[in-house]
């Protein structure tokens, strides 16, 4: 394959003048670009194959034995604020001068996630046979990028401990504002749910058996009556041609987004929504912002900060475009201009401050509070119309119902006069 023609072109050896090496291992590894590479290199242990690719300019992000299949970590699921509390917790021990691996012992056995629990316990069995803190937490899947970044600038810079009180605040941060979101959208979720299963019973259950004394007493119906009728039928005789089309529809909806370039073109026509494509963009950007102001401080360069910054944005489209602005930035250009299309106005003008005064980290995390203000008022706004419209509409449904059942008591009661 192409990377390991790159490996070879970076060695100027090739593997048959390694077969000596030991075990051959797989790896996923970022070049100086920060691409991803995958390719194969012959290593006596997994840590000698991280030396080696980091002697050939390769950072690795996954290695694994060729001669065992490669197993792929499957998510347990984390429960909320886990990885924050634990992450809190490690760097309090080490503020407080526990060693390292009696640290990772203790949080490898007291998380409350499983999945966190293997992932501690895995990082400190490398780090017991030499490996680095930074490479062991790369290595494992289950934590983001920016914990092993800030690990391996605090290891670099002796401030092992400060690097992971920022993470453990940035991670809360984070925990805190998806909080508030799922506070704020429980009503809303809750009064759908509501409407749709109360609708549900009157269409199934008191529909038809009023159908039922309908046809016994005969005569012409009232239209709002028809239509009542029509809806009932539709539901109650097409609902298997309904589901085939909602599973349908499911099924290429599915095969669709899975396409990256389809859910990178989704992704931006969801920007262009009234409401939700202003909210989605201040969330991106508080986030980027809480991101910068995080690392930067920790001694990650601005390039790698980016980048970091860029992995906690959701939307492809935006990604798309903050990866065009980390290579203008790589360019020479100012990193407020190279934004200025991506980011909200408030956030670019901060940002352009930060670097005149030399306060970027400072400002970053100025821009990240206004910007988390503006998603809870944004929020908080589309809470406000989607209330009474799903009041009005249950309501409706309602009156419809029964208005076409009144109507037909009506008529029947007037045709036995």
């Amino acid at each position: 394959m192409s990377a390991n023609r790159g490996l070879s072109d970076r060695s100027g050896t090739t593997s048959t003048q390694s077969t000596n090496a030991g075990v051959r291992f797989g790896y996923r590894a970022a070049n100086a670009a920060g691409a991803l590479e995958e390719g194969e290199v012959d290593a006596t242990s997994e840590q000698d194959a991280v030396d080696t690719l980091r002697r050939r300019a390769l950072w690795a992000t996954e290695v694994w034995p060729k001669q065992s299949p490669r197993k792929i970590k499957r998510s347990r699921g984390t429960p909320a604020g886990a990885l924050a509390r634990d992450t809190r917790t490690f760097a309090t021990l080490l503020t407080s001068g526990v060693p390292l691996e009696q640290a990772l012992n203790y949080v490898a056995q007291h998380s409350l996630a499983a999945e966190l629990r293997d992932g501690f316990s895995a990082v400190r069995t490398r780090v017991q046979s030499g490996v680095a803190l930074s490479d062991a937490l790369r290595l494992e899947r289950v934590f983001p990028a920016m914990f092993p970044a800030l690990a391996a600038t605090g290891e670099a810079t002796g401030t092992l401990d400060a690097s992971l009180s920022r993470l453990a605040d940035h991670l809360e941060r984070a925990d805190e504002l998806r909080a508030r979101l799922r506070a704020a959208l429980l009503y809303p979720a809750l009064l759908g749910v509501a409407a749709i299963v109360g609708v549900s019973v009157i269409m199934l259950v008191v529909v038809p058996r009023f159908a039922v004394l309908l046809q016994q007493a005969g005569g012409k119906l009232p239209l709002s009556t028809r239509l009542l009728m029509a809806v009932r039928n539709t539901f109650t005789v097409g609902w298997p041609a309904m589901l085939a089309l909602a599973i349908g529809g499911a099924l290429g909806w599915r095969q669709w987004i899975a396409r990256p370039a389809s859910r990178r073109q989704f992704h931006g026509a969801r920007l262009r929504w009234p409401l939700v494509g202003d909210y989605e963009r201040a969330l991106a950007a508080a986030r980027y912002t809480r991101t910068l102001a995080m690392a930067l401080p920790s001694g990650v360069d601005l390039l790698a900060a980016m980048k970091l910054a860029r992995g906690t944005v959701e939307n492809l489209a935006l990604a798309h475009q903050l990866e065009e602005s980390e290579a203008a930035v790589r360019n020479g250009a100012a990193l407020a201009a190279s934004v200025a299309n991506v980011l909200p106005p408030l956030a670019v003008q901060l940002l352009g401050a930060g670097e005149a005064s030399g306060a970027l980290a400072a400002l970053s995390g100025r821009a990240a509070d206004a910007l988390e203000a503006e998603t809870q008022r944004e929020l908080a706004n589309a809470v406000t119309l989607i209330e009474p419209i799903l009041i009005l509409g249950f309501g409706g449904l309602i009156g419809f119902v029964a208005l076409g059942l009144l109507q037909a008591i009506y008529g029947i009661n007037a045709s036995t006069l």
